[in-house]
């Protein structure tokens, strides 16, 4: 019976060895995990770089916020079904921000793409995540 470190051999022995930065065994230890935390760094500026993006506008914010639409579904559900009333109707005032991040990442986005230089100037970046991120996107 052969293990894996017999046919990483046999592959060493035919054509060298492998390099680190195609070793999946490596990239996905504990000890690279420095070189994938840079990466999440370099790539980013990378790409940027080849879509000429210049400047970015970051969204951070909960991931908890809601939509209004949601929070008025979920207040709707709660005063239904004896849920916690108090946290939906909190849930729904936050859901302003949610709101307000829509409208500001949209109008900035239309501000920018009007932009007459040729750079790609203050493009829009999220986490992606729920809440203030995905009200952004």
């Amino acid at each position: 019976m052969t293990n894996k470190n017999d046919d990483r051999k046999d592959e060493d022995e035919r054509s060298g060895p492998t390099k680190a930065y195609k070793d999946m065994d490596f990239m996905t230890s504990r000890a690279a995990r420095s070189l994938r935390i840079l990466s999440e760094f370099v790539e980013p500026e990378d790409r940027f770089a080849r879509y000429n993006i210049s400047d970015t506008i970051v969204f951070f914010g909960s991931a908890r916020t809601l939509s209004k639409v949601q929070g008025e579904a979920d207040l709707v559900a709660a005063q239904k079904h004896g849920g916690d009333v108090v946290a939906a109707q909190h849930n729904l005032e936050m859901s302003k921000y949610y709101e307000d991040a829509r409208e500001l990442s949209g109008r900035l986005t239309t501000w920018s793409k009007g932009l007459t230089d040729s750079t790609k100037r203050f493009v829009v970046c999220t986490g992606g995540g729920p809440g203030i991120m995905e009200a952004a996107n």
